[in-house]
C-alpha cells in the first residue's frame, strides 16, 4: 500500500484498499445464499467475542509456495497464512483498527445461490504472479462444479496481455475457443510487416506460459469453466488489459454482463523501447477481437450501474456491486434505482500503484 496524506476522505478509502491488498493479485470465494449479509464477514471492526486474533508474530514470514516475491525458505504455508497474518498485524498497527471488518478465512468456500454454484473471483493485476493463483483458482472453480461466475476487476487497471488471454480461456473454454483469435494489436500503416505479423493476433492461450515469476511449471493445461456467460464487476479504474477480457470474450460469443460503472476506455497498448538506460512507451497499438471490433476508447458502458461500496469486503454477497451482479443473475433485471442511488453516495475506491500498471503489454 503507498502512502498517501492523510485527508477528510482518506480513511474509508484506505479500509477499502486494506481489504484489496489482502489478498495479493488475486483471491477466489464462493458465495452464500443470495441477498444473505452471513457468511461474507462482519461490517463491524473488532473481532467478535470469543474470535479473538492470534498475534501477528506468530503468523509472520510464513508465505505461499506461489509468492515469488517472498524468500525462498519461507513458502512454507499457504496464501491463506499470509492473509490470516496482514488480518493481525492490522488489528496490532493500523489507525483505525477497530473499523476494519473481520473475515472468517475458514468459512466454506463455496455455497449454492438459487440451485447453482456461483463463483467470486478478485482479480486486481494482469502480473506474471497472479497466473500461478489464477490457474489455482479457476482449477478449484471447476473442481466444485461452478456453474456461474463473478469476476471482479474494478481495481484491475491491466497489464500483460497474455494473462488476460489465459483467464478469458479458462472463463469459456477450449471449444469456444479453438481457432479464434483473442486480440489482435494494429499498428499504424507504416508498420506493415507488424501489422501481417501472425504473432500480432494473439489466441486464447490454452497453456501455462512458465515465467520466471509466475508460480507455476511452463506448458501445464489451463482448467475450464465452458460458461457461455459471465458477469464482471468494473469501475473507471478497469482499464487495458482487463478490458481485453471483456472484449475479447464478448468477440467469440460470450455473454458479458457488466456491473458497475463505464470502464476507463483504453484499447490502447505499447510496447517498450530502451535508449539510454531508459524504456519508452509510446502508444502503439490497438487491439481488436475475434469479430474486429476495438473502438472502445470511452469505454464499455454497465448493464447494470451502481457505485462501489466501500462500507463492505471485497466478496461479501451483500456488498452492493457484488448484490446488483447475484439480484441481476437471479432475475435478469437490474435492481431498483433506489438501490443503485443508495450505492452511489459511496466514495469510489480504486488501488493507488504505479502508472505502468495501468496500461496493457505485449
Amino acid at each position: 500500500m503507498k502512502r498517501r496524506t492523510a485527508g477528510a476522505n482518506y480513511k474509508p478509502r484506505a479500509k477499502r484498499l486494506l481489504a484489496v491488498c489482502a489478498v495479493l493479485a488475486v483471491a477466489a470465494f464462493g458465495l452464500s445464499a443470495c441477498g444473505g449479509g452471513g457468511g461474507g464477514g462482519s461490517s463491524g471492526g473488532a473481532p467478535a467475542p470469543g474470535n479473538t486474533l492470534p498475534p501477528s508474530s506468530t503468523l509472520a514470514q510464513q508465505c505461499a509456495p506461489t509468492n515469488q516475491l517472498a524468500p525462498a525458505g519461507s513458502r512454507n504455508a499457504s496464501l491463506d497464512t499470509e492473509k490470516r497474518w496482514l488480518r493481525s498485524y492490522m488489528d496490532e498497527a493500523y489507525l483505525w483498527f477497530d473499523e476494519v471488518p473481520t473475515v472468517d478465512p475458514t468459512l466454506p468456500p463455496y455455497s449454492n445461490v438459487g440451485g447453482a454454484r456461483v463463483g467470486y473471483l478478485t482479480f486486481n493485476d494482469h502480473i506474471e504472479a497472479a497466473e500461478g493463483q489464477l490457474v489455482t483458482a479457476f482449477a478449484d472453480f471447476a473442481r466444485q462444479g461452478v456453474t456461474d461466475l463473478v469476476l471482479d476487476l474494478r481495481y484491475n487497471g491491466g497489464g500483460f496481455l497474455y494473462i488476460a488471454s489465459q483467464a478469458s480461456y479458462m472463463i469459456a473454454g477450449g471449444a469456444r475457443t479453438s481457432g479464434r483469435v483473442f486480440e489482435r494489436l494494429r499498428f499504424n500503416r507504416k508498420r506493415v510487416a507488424d501489422n501481417n505479423d501472425p504473432a500480432n493476433a494473439l489466441p486464447f492461450f490454452a497453456l501455462t506460459s512458465g515465467r520466471a515469476h509466475s508460480g507455476i511449471g511452463a506448458n501445464q493445461p489451463l482448467p475450464q469453466l465452458n460458461l457461455a456467460h459471465v458477469f464482471i464487476l468494473t469501475t473507471g479504474g478497469s482499464c487495458s488489459a482487463s478490458e481485453s477480457i471483456i472484449n475479447g470474450l464478448r468477440g467469440i460469443g460470450v455473454t458479458v454482463h457488466l456491473i458497475g460503472a463505464t470502464t476507463c476506455g483504453k484499447p490502447f497498448g505499447s510496447v517498450a523501447k530502451d535508449n539510454c538506460g531508459i524504456s519508452y512507451f509510446p502508444i502503439e497499438f490497438q487491439g481488436t477481437n475475434d469479430a474486429g471490433f476495438g473502438d472502445f476508447a470511452d469505454g464499455f458502458a454497465p448493464t447494470c450501474a451502481v457505485a462501489d461500496d466501500l462500507t463492505r469486503p471485497l466478496g461479501d454477497p451483500s456488498e452492493g456491486m457484488l448484490a446488483t451482479a447475484l439480484a441481476y443473475r437471479a432475475t435478469g433485471a437490474c435492481p431498483a434505482q433506489d438501490i443503485v442511488r443508495r450505492q452511489a453516495a459511496h466514495e469510489v475506491g480504486h488501488l493507488v500503484r504505479s502508472p505502468l500498471r495501468e496500461n496493457k503489454f505485449r
